[in-house]
Formats: structure tokens, C-alpha cells, sequence
């Protein structure tokens, strides 16, 4: 990317009126994950160029990548007024409302997107993901099933498909759902929160254990699953090991039941007296 952002540069510097090498620039900095210096880039060739829907798109892509959904949703709506058939946009839109939790919203722009390109797959599972929120599962499933018949291992059908089939209560097909989801991409670590999660609600400690330890290796930055670690071995009698994981998961940020807390705290007290009361 240095290649690209040095060319990006260059243009700029020879045409500084033109609105495109800004929006280059700006794609090379999102590319890198430098989303700041991206909006910032987006920003200049917006001043150029206010009618860029190139710029608006990209800049609603850095958004999201900000977790600013709602700046997001508006840079995707003001392309999509700029140009009615970006369906990248319509689709993209869709992503924002999900993050909104405004899923009816994100269903009528998955629509759109697939009404302007009817294969598109974003397009096709964010709109089976708004419907698996919404209570469409039958028809959010067969669009899963239909984007697996095309790309057989996307990683991300078969997590969603297994969250609607989880949703259904068909529980052994879902983890097979979230298996193939990590199978098709090993380095995609909700499968392997979401296999975790629904050993962790079937009582099978042991390979709830193992998903949950297998996604905190990928993403370190976890506190939910810290905190189900620390059930895990609360349940196995395992208390020093639990506290550990009781303070990774306040450390991370995550509000640790009170109650649960205690218990841990205890337990461990107990456990550390009666070792040396043998010793």
C-alpha cells in the first residue's frame, strides 16, 4: 500500500482541484485499518467534489469500520441520492441499520440492493440477517442455503445459518452450521464464540471450553467469553482459575454479576484455607 498511498499523493499534489486521488487515498488508508485518516481523506474530496457518491460510499465503509453506525447510514444514503442504483451502497445501508438493531429499516435497503443486483450476496445475507431478527426465518434460511449453493464455503452463511437454525431450537444442526462456519474460515472467531456459547447452554463444559479458549487465542479482547471461562471452571471446581478469568472479564470491561463475584471469592478462600490446613 505504501506504493499506492505515494501515487495517491503524487496526484494530488499535480490536480489538487480533483476529488480522486483524495478518495484513492482514502481507500489505502482503509485498506491499512487507518479509518481517521481515511474520513479525513474522504472529507477533502467531498469538499472537492460534493456530488462524489464514490466518496460518500467510502466514507460511510470508514464509518462502519469506526462503529459509528449512524454517520455510516447517513454517507451511504447521501450516495445512494447521488447515484439511485449503487447497490454496494443500498447494501452497505443495510449493514448500518443492523448495527442500529433497526432491522426493518435494513430489510427494505437489503431489498433495494438485491432489487438493482439481484446475486449480490452482501445484499442477499444482510437481508436474511434482518429477517432472522424480524421472525422471517424461513425465508432468511433459504437464503442462506441459496448463497452456500453458490459459494459453498462462506464462512459467514454458515454462521448466520446456524444462528436461525439455533433460533428454531434445532440445536445439533446448528452446531454443525457453526463447525462449517470455522472450517471455511479458521481465522473468523464468532463461530467459534457461537459453538461455545451453545456447548456452554447444552452443559458440555469440556468443549465449550475448548471453542471459548480457541476464540480468546484469535481475539484476545473478548469479556463476555471471559466470563463464561469463568463459569466453566466455577462449575468444575476450578476457583483460582475462575477469579482469573473474573478479572479478565472486568478488565475488559464487562460487569461481572455481583453475585457470581462473591460466590467465586469465597469458594476460593475456602479452597485456598483447606490447602493449607492439609499442609
Amino acid at each position: 500500500y505504501q506504493e499506492a498511498e505515494e501515487v495517491s499523493r503524487r496526484a494530488s499534489e499535480i490536480a489538487p482541484e480533483l476529488a480522486g486521488p483524495y478518495v484513492n487515498l482514502g481507500s489505502v488508508f482503509l485498506h491499512r485499518g487507518e479509518a481517521d485518516l481515511a474520513i479525513e481523506a474522504y472529507g477533502t474530496a467531498l469538499h472537492l467534489d460534493p456530488g462524489s457518491s464514490e466518496a460518500h460510499y467510502n466514507l460511510g465503509r470508514a464509518y462502519l469500520h469506526r462503529d459509528q453506525a449512524e454517520d455510516a447510514a447517513a454517507a451511504f444514503a447521501r450516495a445512494l441520492e447521488v447515484d439511485p442504483g449503487y447497490y454496494q451502497a443500498s447494501a452497505n445501508l443495510s449493514a448500518a441499520y443492523l448495527e442500529l438493531r433497526r432491522f426493518d429499516d435494513a430489510e427494505a435497503a437489503a431489498r433495494r440492493a438485491l432489487e438493482l443486483k439481484p446475486d449480490y450476496q452482501v445484499g442477499c445475507l444482510n437481508l436474511a440477517r434482518a429477517l432472522s431478527e424480524t421472525g422471517g426465518l424461513d425465508e432468511a434460511e433459504a437464503l442462506c442455503r441459496s448463497s452456500l449453493e453458490r459459494i459453498p464455503e462462506n464462512g459467514i452463511a454458515h454462521n448466520l445459518l446456524g444462528n436461525i437454525l439455533e433460533k428454531r431450537g434445532e440445536l445439533e444442526e446448528a452446531l454443525a452450521a457453526y463447525a462449517a462456519a470455522h472450517e471455511s474460515e479458521s481465522g473468523f472467531v464468532e463461530p467459534l464464540i457461537n459453538l461455545g456459547n451453545l456447548h456452554f447452554r447444552l452443559r458440555q463444559y469440556p468443549e465449550s471450553l475448548r471453542h471459548y479458549l480457541a476464540a480468546v487465542e484469535l481475539e484476545p479482547g473478548q469479556p463476555e467469553v471471559f466470563n463464561n471461562l469463568a463459569v466453566i471452571h466455577y462449575y468444575r471446581e476450578e476457583y483460582q482459575k475462575a477469579w482469573e478469568y473474573v478479572l479478565k472479564a472486568e478488565e475488559l470491561g464487562h460487569e461481572v454479576h455481583a453475585n457470581f463475584k462473591e460466590n467465586v471469592r469465597a469458594k476460593l478462600k475456602r479452597a485456598v484455607r483447606a490447602q493449607e490446613n492439609e499442609t
